[in-house]
């Protein structure tokens, strides 16, 4: 089984998207080092939203990430940048990545 994990954060202005931007980037950078991460994607969709699709090993492999800096930092500045986050997470038999179509299900 791989465990998957799929965010929606709004940005509340425009203001804050440099920041947002860099944290996103170091965060790109940890997962493309992180043990157990097999993949994932972002969306940038209307209104300041942004999605992102990851599939790992396991949770702990994910949770890993997720308490660890550059992400934890990140999330931390959440409530100043952002006026809504959510998440989702389940487990799916394929190793291929899923549809945007997919997650929307799922939310």
């Amino acid at each position: 089984m791989v465990f998957v994990s799929a965010t929606r954060l709004r940005v509340s202005s425009v203001f804050h998207l440099p920041a947002f931007f860099l944290a996103n980037e170091a965060t790109v950078k940890q997962l493309s080092q992180s043990p157990g991460f097999l993949g994932g994607k972002e969306l940038i969709d209307k209104h300041l939203t942004f999605w992102t699709l990851t599939r790992w090993q396991d949770a702990a492999a994910m949770k890993a990430l997720r308490n660890a800096a550059p992400h934890r930092e990140a999330m931390q500045k959440l409530p100043l940048w952002c006026n809504e986050a959510s998440y989702v997470h389940w487990t799916n038999d394929s190793r291929i990545l899923i549809s945007w179509a997919t997650v929307h299900v799922k939310w």
